[in-house]
């Protein structure tokens, strides 16, 4: 997917129908950024949203049925946390052009060694 070179970085990247090959130079790289996002609100309400369910079922004498919902509702929640977590790593050009791609399986090591070399490459291209 991302190739460092000698005398660039390459991106290539086919999903579903489209495909994209962006090429920087390494001497118009102007920064790289690693971004972690992750929304700690969502994993905060569907604990809330569980306990206050749970609460309820079972203060209201609930059958199964309010259990279920009680845990069914604050389970998504929770899952929408996981889904929307995301690593990205963006290199940016001195242009307009930007390589964003997903970090999610990449070891926080591998990716600040990438980081280096491409800095260590630019440095040497430059220098």
């Amino acid at each position: 997917m991302v190739t460092l070179t000698t005398h660039s970085v390459r991106y290539n990247n086919k999903i579903w129908g489209q495909s994209s090959f962006i090429s920087i130079m390494l001497e118009k790289i102007s920064s790289v950024q690693v971004l972690s996002i992750s929304y700690p609100l969502l994993w905060i309400l569907g604990a809330l949203t569980g306990v206050a369910g749970l609460a309820l079922a079972t203060t209201r004498n609930g059958g199964t049925l309010e259990v279920v919902i009680s845990l069914f509702i604050p389970f998504f929640i929770i899952v929408g946390y996981f889904m929307s977590r995301r690593h990205v790593c963006t290199i940016t050009s001195d242009g307009a052009s930007k390589i964003v791609f997903r970090t999610e399986n990449m070891p926080t090591e591998a990716l600040i060694d990438f980081v280096n070399k491409i800095e260590v490459a630019k440095h040497k291209r430059m220098g």
